[in-house]
């Protein structure tokens, strides 16, 4: 967005940068892609305004990269059924489970990471939710497990991620009603 130092966040613009960046190389055209809108586009439409500019900040003037984390081993791009789960403490989120494919594995500095709520009962509910993930901040490391040999995609790492952070509360994406048609609007 403009008035965090970016170009406005046109739809039209991105597309453009991707088509050309893609036509010259794969891996470009996917990191970019990845970054811009599977991490940017929603954090600027979804991600609470105090997290915004310092985030936004950081890409553009560090250099730094995000990505997103849905998939999993068990249960692949099938997210109502993710077992990625978490748990409201006090001002923050608890966040556990294991994720792959998730472009940008072991380079990214942010990712959005989707999990499901678990209830005091141990269930999970239906709905999905989305944090922002800093993983230079304490508390806020992913592990990677795995890295994978993907042929044709070497200059983009995908891997496993055991995912075991604490969110601040105010790194919780808010969706327009449901988790479920940000995830929709997102993809």
């Amino acid at each position: 967005p403009g008035e965090f130092g970016g170009r406005g966040g046109h739809i039209h613009e991105g597309l453009a940068v991707l088509a050309d960046s893609a036509y010259e190389s794969l891996s470009l055209g996917l990191t970019l892609g990845i970054n811009w809108a599977l991490f940017l586009q929603p954090v600027a439409k979804y991600g609470q305004e105090g997290v915004k500019g310092p985030v936004f900040r950081r890409i553009l003037e560090d250099k730094e990269m995000g990505g997103l984390m849905i998939t999993e081993p068990d249960h692949g791009s099938d997210a109502l059924n993710m077992r990625s789960s978490y748990r409201h403490m006090e001002g923050a989120y608890h966040v556990q489970g294991v994720k792959h494919w998730g472009g940008l594995t072991g380079m990214a500095d942010f990712w959005l990471l989707t999990a499901r709520e678990r209830g005091e009962d141990g269930t999970l509910k239906r709905d999905i939710d989305f944090f922002l993930c800093d993983v230079s901040a304490p508390g806020q490391a992913i592990q990677v497990e795995e890295i994978f040999n993907n042929l044709g995609l070497y200059h983009i790492p995908y891997g496993r991620n055991r995912i075991d952070v604490t969110i601040p509360e105010a790194q919780r994406l808010e969706p327009p009603a449901t988790g479920v048609k940000m995830l929709l609007d997102l993809l």
